[in-house]
């Protein structure tokens, strides 16, 4: 069993199938990005919702997806529950790939998944 997935030079997936196995069942759509805030999962559901493959996406950002001010302002709040710890439930509008906006439930959380090696 491969525990890495790597995607670029210097991006490695720790426990992909963990991710999977844990995510891909979630009902709703499910985001797990590192601390540069670069995807490193996405179940189906969030697949589809930015209409496109869950490898299409890896390593990226939302600045690669999303209007550039849209994506400063979600990665601020990444940024925050990343240094706090501290939970947040909100809505926010988020683009889709279509250009429509849509006002989303969203849920952060900061996890540490552990990499073997650190």
């Amino acid at each position: 069993m491969n525990h890495y997935s790597a995607i670029g030079s210097d991006l490695q997936i720790p426990h992909r199938e963990l991710l999977e196995d844990l995510f891909e069942g979630a009902p709703r759509p499910t985001i797990i990005k590192d601390e540069q805030s670069r995807f490193l999962f996405l179940n189906s559901k969030a697949c589809e919702m930015f209409g496109v493959h869950l490898d299409d996406l890896l390593g990226l950002t939302d600045h690669d997806l999303l209007p550039a001010a849209e994506a400063d302002r979600i990665q601020e709040v990444d940024a925050g529950v990343l240094a706090t710890g501290e939970e947040r439930l909100f809505e926010e509008d988020v683009t889709g790939p279509d250009g429509t906006t849509r006002t989303l439930l969203t849920h952060k959380r900061r996890s540490f998944v552990p990499v073997p090696g650190e």
